[in-house]
């Protein structure tokens, strides 16, 4: 079929190719019980409860500092994760604000 043309180019060998998707799915499950253990999990928790925001909000705030010649890929990752945080909080405390109103 037509769909499935690029795919055949691409990997000669389907078996190594879903053996691997299968043991990397395998690891990052037990990664990601490994990482529970840590307080890395109430950051990717915190992340998680509030990815519509983060996904809306990373593109605008990455357009921003880059207007303002923040170049460098660390700081600007430090920059846009606060950023993020400071404005999920302020679209939560809006939230309450407005339904407290109501």
């Amino acid at each position: 079929s037509f769909w499935l043309s690029g795919i055949w180019e691409d990997y000669e060998n389907f078996f190594l190719f879903y053996t691997n998707a299968i043991f990397m799915s395998i690891a990052l499950f037990f990664c990601s019980n490994f990482l529970e253990q840590f307080k890395f999990s109430k950051i990717i928790g915190y992340i998680g409860k509030n990815s519509l925001n983060f996904m809306c909000l990373n593109q605008v705030i990455i357009l921003i500092l880059k207007k303002l010649n923040i170049t460098n890929s660390v700081i600007l990752l430090v920059l846009t994760m606060i950023a993020l945080v400071l404005l999920n909080e302020f679209i939560k405390y809006l939230k309450n604000k407005l339904i407290i109103q109501k």
